[in-house]
């Protein structure tokens, strides 16, 4: 569910919506719908994303990229792009308007990944980049400097990867980060810290940036959990603040009962901080975002959303 700004959009039936959230005066912030777009009946989105000034949609779905109006025409569509993967949820495309919404840019896979930036208005390729490594579960983080991009790639044939871009002229200036067994989880609301997930799910790190050097590592275990005790993973995260950050853990309580909770962390020190209140209901990785304005929306399993304060 990607989110910018304290703006989160998703697929609903036939329709992208676009919810916003006002400053917070309480503990729990109602969803207000500033944004709709219309789908084709049927059509199975992945990866929708939004232009900063809700003009127009963009999104994947059956082999192409797709970029709409708020009425539902059809603006271009680029083809070429590769449908998700079969019995996985984890999408092989993923769409991000720039900054300044000029840009699309777009990660695919065809058998190895690929990095394209295409014109906001025309559809037309601009740039595109061949990455080393490619995988399934793509995800992208506008840097607040409006001119990088982040790319993190969840599961891939090679290794995972993390890589930053910034378009240049008419081509991307490419770099990527070292790691092989790191997943990117999130960009921090100043642009000044990376949070990633170990491949094993037994440790969260938090990097400088653009560095990339690791500032502090906790892993699980110093959660109150480990494998002799309740083998706990961790499964999600993302930043609150620009100092505090959310970490999801989950574990098993038997073969058929399954456990997941929140804890603050302070992403300067790892200091392990109180369990992060939420509703009970059946959740599930993602069903926790933080917004990076001091809130947080939890999902319930109605799919309606509940903002808190911390």
């Amino acid at each position: 569910m990607p989110r910018s700004s304290r703006l989160i959009n998703r697929q609903e039936g036939d329709f992208i919506r676009v919810y916003g959230f006002a400053d917070p005066q309480s503990t729990r912030v109602t969803a207000e719908l500033v944004a709709s777009f219309p789908v084709p009946e049927g059509v199975e989105v992945e990866s929708p994303t939004v232009a900063p000034d809700l003009s127009r949609a963009a999104y994947a779905t059956s082999g192409a990229v797709v970029c709409a109006d708020r009425a539902g025409r059809r603006l271009w569509r680029l083809d070429g792009v590769v449908d998700p993967v079969p019995a996985s949820d984890l999408a092989t495309t993923s769409c991000a308007f720039s900054a300044d919404g000029t840009v699309v840019w777009i990660y695919t896979v065809d058998r190895v990944g690929r990095w394209i930036v295409v014109d906001a208005d025309t559809g037309t390729v601009l740039a595109q980049a061949v990455l080393d490594g490619a995988g399934a579960g793509g995800r992208q983080f506008v840097h607040s400097d409006g001119v990088h991009v982040l790319l993190g790639v969840a599961e891939g044939r090679d290794a995972l990867r993390v890589h930053r871009a910034r378009l240049d002229r008419k081509a991307i200036e490419l770099s990527t980060y070292p790691w092989d067994d790191r997943r990117l989880v999130d960009l921090s609301p100043a642009g000044d810290s990376l949070m990633t997930i170990h491949h094993d799910r037994r440790d969260v790190a938090f990097h400088s940036y653009p560095e990339g050097e690791v500032v502090v590592r906790v892993p699980a275990a110093l959660f109150g959990y480990d494998d002799n005790t309740y083998p706990a993973f961790v499964v999600d995260g993302g930043y609150l603040d620009s100092d505090t950050a959310i970490v999801t853990l989950s574990g098993d309580l038997d073969d058929t009962m399954e456990w997941e909770l929140s804890r603050y962390v302070d992403v300067r020190t790892g200091r392990v901080g109180g369990m992060v209140e939420r509703e009970p209901g059946p959740y599930r990785d993602g069903s926790l975002v933080s917004l990076g304005d001091g809130t947080w929306l939890s999902i319930d399993i109605d799919r309606l959303f509940r903002r808190d304060v911390r």
